[in-house]
């Protein structure tokens, strides 16, 4: 992204917005440290393919409700009416700004919605990145599978993470893994030890299940044999050793289940976060791909499903009709706010969007949506 703080920066910026006719807005918050703590509001421009920092603004002293929030963004593209205004002059003038878009706390709705009311004209939208965020954690709440992998996970990773002595006896068989391996591969092959997720965009419950299944072998290795007396005291080791140890097998299947079932989800998340594609029609495209394909990787794994699910002691054919009814509630559920509202935008769409939606109109034939889900123009 390129700032723009100077007055010919600015200018350069205004005959840019003026010669691609209709932009986006992107408006969201950041906690920075600059001695202190401090909210900032940050906002972007985007179209054609590209994206523009505009300005941010120290909002560490202002009540995060929904008329501050609206008075922010407002002040982007609003002219400012009072010459004792607190806010910066508008960047880019209303009649250049199709949509806004910004993510999804309740203030921020709540924002939109009356900057909806005010302003007719433009699409004031969800962000699709954390909407799918909101997919992902809906996955795993409603799906037993998925949230018994995150729950045994979570207790694996912390509990070898959390108690030093244990962390480097684990951290030691993992290298002489690796070594073996190495050797076995003909070629480097690098010891894995994650145990603490890192604060990332890409959901902690994925990466901790993913740290939790590369330790499933030094972890076995060491709880197995001499950390069986020295852990026998500490808090939770009953479930860490059942899921290391006694019930090794089952974790691995239900960890190997839940990365699969989530990558698509992951994979998709890193392509909506982009400027190319986040908006409409691009964005539907994805949308309606990544519900198809998560049907296909649930029905592909429904043998592994029908293990996993047999040791329940459920009707596993009711269970496995009934989560997969689930996944397709949730995606349409995530997918209804963003298509009624994107179409909108869509009207205005600038021609890069509507030629990248073509190329992949041929690649993938015509878009199907089922009827009464999505509204859409093309």
């Amino acid at each position: 992204m390129q700032s723009f703080e100077s007055q010919a920066a600015q200018k350069q910026i205004r005959s840019w917005v003026a010669a691609v006719e209709h932009v986006t807005l992107a408006v969201d918050g950041r906690r920075m440290s600059e001695g202190r703590d401090k909210e900032s509001m940050l906002n972007t421009v985007v179209a054609a393919g590209a994206e523009h920092f505009l300005r941010s603004e120290d909002m560490s002293a202002v009540v995060k409700d929904a008329d501050h929030v609206a008075e922010y963004v407002e002040a982007i593209f609003a002219e400012v009416e009072s010459p004792l205004a607190v806010h910066p002059s508008p960047s880019i003038s209303t009649r250049h700004v199709a949509a806004v878009c910004m993510d999804s706390p309740n203030v921020n709705k709540a924002a939109l919605k009356k900057l909806q009311d005010k302003y007719a004209k433009i699409a004031f939208l969800p962000c699709a990145f954390h909407a799918i965020d909101g997919l992902f954690g809906k996955m795993v709440k409603d799906i037993t599978v998925l949230s018994h992998a995150c729950r045994v996970a979570r207790r694996v990773t912390r509990f070898v993470s959390n108690k030093s002595r244990v962390r480097a006896a684990v951290r030691k068989l993992a290298v002489k893994h690796a070594v073996r391996k190495t050797r076995q591969a003909g070629r480097k092959i690098h010891a894995v030890f994650y145990t603490k997720v890192r604060k990332t965009r890409e959901f902690p419950q994925y990466l901790q299940v993913k740290r939790a299944y590369q330790l499933n072998f030094p972890a076995y290795k060491y709880f197995q044999r001499e950390g069986k007396e020295i852990c026998r005291q500490m808090k939770r080791w009953e479930e860490v050793q059942a899921a290391t140890v006694t019930q090794r097998n089952a974790f691995v299947a239900v960890a190997k289940f839940f990365l699969a079932i989530m990558r698509p989800v992951i994979q998709k998340l890193r392509v909506v976060d982009s400027t190319k594609v986040n908006c409409m029609p691009q964005l539907i495209v994805h949308l309606c791909d990544l519900r198809q394909t998560l049907h296909d990787k649930f029905v592909e794994l429904g043998y592994a499903y029908r293990l996993i699910r047999a040791r329940d002691g459920v009707d596993v054919e009711k269970e496995i009709q009934t989560d997969l009814k689930r996944i397709h509630n949730i995606c349409n559920e995530v997918m209804r706010p963003l298509t009624t509202r994107w179409h909108r935008a869509a009207m205005l769409a600038d021609p890069h969007h509507v030629e990248e939606y073509a190329k992949e109109k041929q690649a993938r034939g015509c878009l199907q949506l089922e009827a009464g889900q999505c509204v859409t123009y093309f």
